[in-house]
């Protein structure tokens, strides 16, 4: 593959890994003191600023947030310090370049209210980050959720710089609901406080639906009273030779490149170059230090980075190769990387990589579940698949059986009114959803033999009371207490 020397490819530290041709829309704003903004000052900070060595035509692979729903635009008045940017790479009136590699969270978010409603459950609680992320997260979620008939019984917020008092009302209104089952859209560290809220008094047993960034944290597995919690993964896969490419690392080695240097002294809090670190106190590392013993989450989750190298690659070598050779001297111009990245689709380590109209990959996600070991440990377990390309109703796959926050695989209920049995129908109750509602007889000369709401996926949420002739009450009298 041969790429013109204008067109460079730049890293940067993965967060949430995004790809993007053109400037990034956010890398100004994202390390202040590198761009050499004084935080201390009001100035200008509205306008991206690129890398020092930026070209126009360079292409971008990095860290991006999980949230792109929309852009805050900022007015410049000069009289105050700007507020922080709000990035955004799905909206595509200002960022129509912007590509990624991880599923936008509003995926996340549908694919959660798919859940709740596949298991039959109507009832729910929900509390969120009291941030983009989880405000954004959950109103999408909230959205979903009403357009799958169900009914929430609450929606708290915490974030974890607020009031004691703030995280202890949202603790109460948790214990002192009535749902069995809530949804938690937030960050590890927001999760982590509230969790050791509530677990300062008994708490009734609950279902935990968890968002990615705190249900598959094993930092969090310690909460014991989260036992059972399902939620979604980012789909994980091995590349090739790199596990064995860290192993292999020796200091001599990691010193030569900055990024190596940096992983290395962060995973063994030391520093390469042999000396006392007097700005961090960190001791000089000895060589003793074994990369095999550390718990690496860079052997699994870079594949996302892996990826969007890959489409860039395939992309170029799209654009300067044909059938019979390469031209080393092409200038590669931004839109055509654009309109070949709309295009891509290629295979790499058996997971597909194209991406739809708004630059996202197709969501699929690992349905992992929190089950407690033999040894009395608790850990992830993959349990099954969601995938949206599939016809609605089968986006769920499972490969084995979820064990529930009972200890049981029989799903556990959480409706607000139990189905109504045959005879009677429903009566909304005044004031609350339509999930909660009395059951009352039905009149002489009615009947109903419809199922009640509150099964599993695929009853009807319907039941009324219908007339019906002389013969048909005599052959159904019996059954469904019609007395006329």
């Amino acid at each position: 593959m041969a790429q013109q020397q204008h067109s460079r490819l730049h890293y940067s530290a993965p967060s949430d890994e995004m790809l993007s041709s053109g400037q990034s829309p956010c890398h100004g704003r994202l390390c202040p003191a590198v761009c050499g903004v004084n935080l201390n000052s009001c100035i200008l900070q509205g306008y991206p600023q690129p890398p020092a060595l930026f070209e126009d035509g360079d292409f971008v692979i990095g860290g991006a947030f999980t949230i792109h729903y929309y852009v805050r635009t900022e007015t410049q008045t000069y009289t105050q310090r700007p507020q922080p940017l709000v990035c955004s790479g799905s909206d595509k009136r200002q960022h129509p370049t912007f590509f990624r590699t991880i599923p936008s969270d509003h995926h996340q978010a549908a694919a959660l209210a798919r859940m709740v409603k596949h298991f039959g459950w109507t009832w729910i609680g929900a509390v969120r980050s009291d941030s983009d992320y989880g405000n954004n997260g959950m109103a999408s979620f909230l959205k979903a959720a009403e357009q799958e008939g169900i009914c929430v019984e609450y929606s708290e917020a915490y974030y974890r710089t607020q009031l004691r008092s703030k995280l202890k009302r949202v603790a109460d209104v948790i214990r002192e609901s009535t749902a069995r089952v809530i949804v938690a859209f937030m960050a590890e560290g927001d999760m982590r406080i509230l969790l050791e809220e509530l677990r300062q008094q008994p708490l009734p047993p609950m279902q935990w639906i968890g968002s990615e960034a705190w249900v598959t944290d094993p930092q969090m597995l310690r909460f014991n009273l989260c036992i059972g919690a399902v939620g979604f993964a980012i789909p994980r896969s091995v590349i090739a030779g790199f596990r064995n490419f860290l192993f292999d690392l020796s200091p001599k080695q990691a010193l030569k490149f900055p990024l190596l240097t940096e992983f290395w002294e962060s995973s063994f809090s030391c520093n390469l170059k042999q000396q006392l670190d007097s700005s961090t106190g960190m001791p000089a590392c000895d060589g003793t230090e074994d990369l095999r013993a550390l718990p690496n989450p860079y052997t699994d989750t870079s594949y996302l980075v892996y990826k969007a190298t890959y489409a860039l690659a395939h992309v170029l070598h799209d654009i300067v190769c044909n059938e019979m050779r390469c031209e080393k001297d092409i200038k590669v111009e931004p839109q055509q990387v654009f309109d070949q990245l709309k295009r891509l689709n290629f295979t790499k380590n058996n997971y597909s990589v194209s991406f739809d109209t708004n630059g996202d990959p197709v969501a699929t996600y690992e349905f992992v579940n929190w089950q407690l070991q033999g040894d009395g440990s608790v850990d992830f377990v993959t349990v099954g698949q969601y995938d949206a390309s599939k016809p609605k109703g089968q986006e769920f796959s499972l490969s084995r059986a979820i064990i529930w926050y009972d200890g049981s695989e029989k799903v556990p209920v959480s409706v607000c009114s139990e189905s109504c049995h045959p005879g009677t129908r429903k009566a909304a109750q005044k004031g609350r959803p339509v999930c909660c509602y009395d059951c009352i007889s039905c009149g002489e000369g009615e009947i109903s033999n419809e199922t009640g709401a509150g099964g599993p996926e695929g009853e009807s949420s319907i039941r009324c009371c219908c007339p019906c002739d002389a013969a048909l009450c005599v052959e159904h009298g019996a059954r469904v207490g019609l007395l006329g």
